[in-house]
C-alpha cells in the first residue's frame, strides 16, 4: 500500500465517485443511557436480514414449537449475553463447535455435533440455543413468487458437488462458484422451502438484475482547484512540501460495462494520451472487453481521465503540461486503471463479486469503485454489501466504494453494496437529478 501524499487523491476520488440524486441517511446515534448499553450486552431478540424475521429469544421453548419437526442438519443458532471474549470462542472450540455467522444481536449461526448441544446450552454465557431452522434462511416473500432467480450461499467447509446436485434437484442453476460457494438458481417459489431445508444452505437472496448509477456526475463536479498545489495551497503536514492530488501513483479498480474499445494498450487520449499508457488490465466476465453502453468509460473518465482531448481540440494550452484545470479531466489524471467488464449484451450487468475486487488487488488497486446496485430500492444487508464485508477483512489496506443509488433523497434508499459495513457509501448532498 502507498503511504503519504499520493494517498490523499481518494479524498478527491470518493467526490469523483458521487451519484448524484442521494441523500445518504444520517448516522446512527451513540448509546446515551445505561439502559441503552445494557440491551446490547442482554439482547432480547435476533435479527435474521436475510430472512426479515425477528426472533424473541425470551423463551427459546416457544420458537421450538413453532418450527417443530423441520431438519436442521448439525446447524444452530446460539446467542451469548455479555462479550464474545477469546476465552468463550476457545471454549466453544474445544466443545466441537464451529462459528460460520454472526446475527444480530449477540448471535451466530454454529455447527457442531448433537451430542454437544447440552454441553453449549449449560454454558454461563449461552443464553438461547436453537436449531438453523429453514425460515430463517430465506425470504418469505420468494415463496409466493412464481418463478424467481436467487442466490444461494453454501458453508465454506460444506461439500459444494453434492450440494450442486441437491439444488439442480430443485431448479435450473445458471451460475456457481466453487471458490465462493454460491449457486444461482432459476426455482419455483414452492420450491423454496426444499430449497432452505437443504442444511447446507447458508441463505438465500433473490438475484437481483443490475443497473448503472452515477451517470449525471460530470457537469456538477468541481475538483480541479484540488489537484495542483498552486491553486489549493495544500501541503504535507510532516514535510512542509506543496502536494499536488493528481493521483500519481495509485491504482484504481473499476467493475462496470465495459472499458472504451476493449484495447488495454490504446484508446481515448484521455486515458492514453501524452504518450502514457495508464490501464495496466482490461478482464471480460460477460464475454465482451469494450463498453458498450458508455457507462464504464464515463466513471473510469470521472475518477481518472485527463482532459486530453477538451485541452487538444480547444488549441489553447498545452494537454501534456500537467495542468488539469482546463480540460475535463477527472479527480485522480495522473492515477493508473485496471478494469473488469461486466456489461451485458442486452443491457444491464452481471458483476461477480468479490471476484473483482481480487483481481484488481492483485493488479495494484487499492480503492474500488462500483457504480451500480440493484434495479429498485434494496436497503437492507445483502450479498453484494456481504462481499464487501468478507473481501475487506481479507484486505484491510483496501477500500471498496459504492454508489449509494438513484432513489434519493430521503432515509432508507441505500441500495446494494453501499449497505456494508466496512466499505464507503456515496452519494451527493445537494443535486437536481433530471
Amino acid at each position: 500500500m502507498k503511504v503519504g501524499s499520493n494517498r490523499r487523491v481518494l479524498v478527491g476520488l470518493l467526490v469523483g465517485l458521487v451519484v448524484i440524486g442521494m441523500v445518504l441517511p444520517p448516522s446512527a446515534t451513540s448509546i446515551s443511557t445505561e439502559e441503552e448499553h445494557q440491551s446490547l450486552v442482554e439482547p432480547s431478540y435476533l435479527w435474521f436480514y436475510q430472512s426479515g424475521l425477528e426472533i424473541d429469544t425470551s423463551d427459546s421453548r416457544a420458537v421450538m414449537e413453532e418450527y417443530a419437526n423441520v431438519e436442521t442438519g448439525d446447524y444452530y443458532v446460539i446467542q451469548y449475553s455479555g462479550f464474545m471474549t477469546a476465552d468463550r470462542l476457545k471454549g466453544l472450540e474445544n466443545l466441537g463447535v464451529s462459528l460460520y455467522e454472526y446475527i444480530p444481536y449477540n448471535g451466530y449461526v454454529v455447527r457442531m455435533d448433537k451430542s454437544a448441544v447440552s454441553r453449549v446450552k449449560s454454558l454461563d454465557y449461552v443464553r438461547f440455543l436453537i436449531p438453523y431452522y429453514p425460515a430463517l434462511k430465506v425470504s418469505s416473500d420468494l415463496l409466493e413468487r412464481q418463478v424467481v432467480k436467487v442466490k444461494v450461499y453454501l458453508y465454506p467447509d460444506a461439500d459444494f458437488n453434492r450440494n450442486l446436485r441437491e439444488i439442480e434437484n430443485l431448479g435450473t442453476v445458471y451460475g456457481t462458484s466453487s471458490r465462493h460457494r454460491t449457486v444461482n438458481v432459476l426455482i419455483a417459489g414452492f420450491q423454496m422451502d426444499g430449497l432452505a431445508a437443504i442444511p447446507d444452505v447458508r441463505h438465500v437472496v433473490e438475484d437481483l438484475p443490475i443497473v448503472v448509477y452515477n451517470n449525471r456526475a460530470a457537469t456538477l463536479e468541481g475538483n480541479y482547484d484540488a489537484q495542483l498545489s498552486s491553486i489549493s495551497g495544500l501541503y504535507n503536514l510532516l514535510s512542509g512540501s506543496p502536494i499536488d492530488l493528481t493521483g500519481l501513483g495509485e491504482v484504481i479498480g473499476f467493475a462496470d460495462t465495459g472499458f472504451d474499445s476493449g484495447n488495454p494498450t490504446a484508446g481515448h487520449p484521455d486515458f492514453f494520451g501524452c504518450d502514457r499508457d495508464r490501464v495496466l488490465a482490461i478482464r471480460a466476465h460477460t464475454g465482451v472487453l469494450e463498453d458498450r453502453d458508455g457507462h464504464g468509460t464515463h466513471v473510469a473518465g470521472d475518477a481518472l481521465g485527463n482532459g486530453y482531448v477538451k485541452e487538444f481540440v480547444d488549441g489553447i494550452y498545452d494537454p501534456c503540461d500537467a495542468d488539469y484545470t482546463h480540460g475535463y479531466a477527472g479527480v485522480a489524471p495522473e492515477a493508473e486503471l485496471t478494469f473488469d467488464s461486466c456489461g451485458l449484451p442486452g443491457g444491464g450487468l452481471w458483476v461477480p463479486t468479490p471476484l473483482v475486487w481480487e483481481k484488481q488487488y492483485a493488479d495494484g488497486a487499492r480503492q474500488h469503485s462500483n457504480s451500480w446496485g440493484p434495479t429498485s430500492v434494496q436497503n437492507t444487508y445483502g450479498p453484494k454489501a456481504k462481499d464487501v464485508d468478507t473481501f475487506m477483512w481479507a484486505n484491510p489496506d483496501a477500500l471498496v466504494v459504492f454508489a449509494a443509488g438513484n432513489d434519493g433523497p430521503g432515509r432508507n434508499t441505500v441500495s446494494g453494496g453501499g449497505n456494508s459495513h466496512n466499505g464507503l457509501s456515496v452519494g451527493a448532498g445537494e443535486n437536481d437529478r433530471p
